[in-house]
């Protein structure tokens, strides 16, 4: 909530600044949900198989020490050992893509960020050439833009968490 506050915030006193330079911000709205909504589809999708895969390795050791006796008896160690490896490594292999789809996301959403701050920067340049922007107002402004990157960006990494909690 304090994050999406910050960044509605921000949003405003930018276009209270300068309208024209705000919008080249809002541009890049779209491009960012899409991503999110993109993400979080393959996101919820991947914590479900290791919400399953966790299952499997949680009843594999379960099985393997309720029946330690049997396993002892008939000689089970290396099969056991071997059906908890491959459930380990399903999980670590869950959690890789996980995290590799969730720091791409924040990846691109920074690209798109910083891609409409290059072009404000530009724009607010013709703009201060003309006289039509204050050294103060550009300032702010682009003071204002800088305090927006955290607050995407944790916003954009809760997704991951939000996901994962969907999934259980």
């Amino acid at each position: 909530v304090r994050d999406s506050l910050a960044v509605l915030g921000l949003l405003l006193w930018m276009f209270y600044l300068n309208w024209l330079l705000s919008l080249i911000v809002f541009t890049t709205v779209p491009p960012i949900m899409l991503v999110i909504r993109v993400v979080s589809k393959k996101l919820r999708k991947i914590n479900i198989s290791m919400q399953d895969a966790m299952g499997d390795m949680t009843r594999i050791l379960e099985e393997a020490i309720g029946g330690h006796k049997l396993v002892k008896v008939f000689g089970g160690h290396h099969y056991e050992h071997s059906r908890f490896q491959t459930a380990c490594n399903q999980v670590r292999h869950l959690e890789v893509n996980t995290q590799t789809t969730s720091g791409l996301s924040v990846f691109i959403v920074q690209m798109l960020t910083a891609s409409a701050l290059v072009v404000i920067i530009y724009i607010a340049s013709l703009q201060s050439a003309a006289n039509n922007l204050t050294v103060g107002g550009f300032v702010s402004l682009f003071t204002a833009m800088g305090m927006l990157f955290a607050p995407i960006k944790r916003l954009t990494k809760i997704n991951d968490q939000l996901q994962q909690g969907l999934a259980a």
